[in-house]
């Protein structure tokens, strides 16, 4: 059913240095408002909203019920309108944008089910394809909310709302394993962070939080979820500590070869621009076999993107011999030069 009211210090070891789209709209339109606003935490509670200091099972809301609402904030009315699809078994994402022709400011904003409109035509006839088409997914289904923003009350109204789908729902025993409606909440990763630094096992730590929200589909995330949260975490943690780390590593071992050779860069930002190291044993390679070197820059495939440079050589049994190594900012002459 439809309803509608309207429309970067150089120095080294040897001292070197919305799924959417704009229209416009008119702004000038009075549209009474009523004093009904939806706030508190929307991912407290599975079913139910704070509507007007009160607790509201979201299942038990009629047509007429959403028609009447009226928001402080186009955030609040998404989170309300994820909140029902995730009750009533569908998947909401963001549509249309409507800007006002004065100051292109916001004026109306409408958020649909995820199989809302169709694949283009010319993706479906295309003769010269390599890949198989992905499975259809979209059949124009008309579910549906508009907001639209009314300058007299500063607030954000329901205007158009559908409610029926024309396809079949998913089953309610799946809905919590959709990437939408899935993650930590603060106070899970609060909890979690603090199980983790006592040592438990992230295996452990999912069985606890399970047992503890009562069941897979209340906890509100997976087990995949949680580790790929410690693995960001850690990565995060690890990430800025990182040219620390590499420099602490090389002076250890410039205590144990008295023959190792690094040479880096940081910028103004702390940041490294450039290392190159060659231990003993390369040096000692080079000074038999440098006659002839090689470098390959081929190496770019690392998290930071940078260029690793290889500098090779081939040994008296025509082995190939690493004479030492480097990471760049970039493959310019300049800072060939300065490795």
């Amino acid at each position: 059913m439809q309803m509608d009211s309207s429309d970067d210090s150089d120095f080294n070891f040897d001292e070197d240095g919305d799924n959417g789209y704009s229209t416009s709209s008119e702004d000038g339109e009075s549209i009474e408002s009523r004093d009904h606003d939806v706030s508190g935490d929307y991912n407290e509670n599975l079913d139910s909203c704070v509507i007007d200091g009160r607790f509201v099972k979201i299942n038990t809301m009629m047509a007429d019920d959403i028609m009447n609402l009226d928001f402080g904030s186009e955030e609040k009315a998404y989170a309300f309108y994820q909140k029902y699809a995730k009750c009533t078994d569908f998947i909401v994402r963001k549509d249309k944008v409507y800007r006002s022709k004065v100051g292109k400011q916001i004026v109306m904003r409408q958020f649909v089910c995820n199989r809302n409109g169709l694949r283009s035509k010319k993706h479906l006839t295309r003769v010269n394809r390599k890949r198989e088409h992905r499975p259809l997914t979209r059949n124009n289904c008309p579910a549906r909310l508009r907001i639209r923003y009314n300058p007299e009350s500063l607030r954000w109204r329901v205007v158009v709302f559908e409610g029926c789908h024309n396809h079949e729902l998913t089953p309610s025993k799946y809905i919590h394993l959709f990437p939408a409606y899935r993650g930590l909440t603060n106070a899970d990763k609060a909890q979690v962070d603090s199980m983790q630094s006592y040592g438990i096992k992230t295996c452990h730590i999912m069985g606890y939080m399970v047992a503890n929200k009562g069941g897979y589909d209340a906890v509100g995330f997976t087990k995949k979820d949680l580790y790929n949260y410690f693995g960001k975490k850690m990565g995060i943690d690890i990430k800025d500590g990182d040219v620390v780390a590499s420099l602490s590593y090389l002076r250890g071992k410039a205590g144990l070869d008295p023959m190792l050779y690094v040479k880096y860069e940081k910028g103004s930002n702390g940041k490294l621009k450039r290392l190159f190291w060659a231990d003993g044993w390369s040096r000692n390679d080079f000074l038999c076999f440098g006659d002839v070197i090689a470098f390959d820059t081929t190496y770019k495939k690392n998290k930071y993107n940078l260029p690793l440079v290889i500098f090779s050589g081939c040994n008296n049994h025509s082995q190939t011999i690493i004479f030492g190594a480097a990471l760049v900012l970039d493959e310019t002459i300049e800072t060939y030069t300065r490795c």
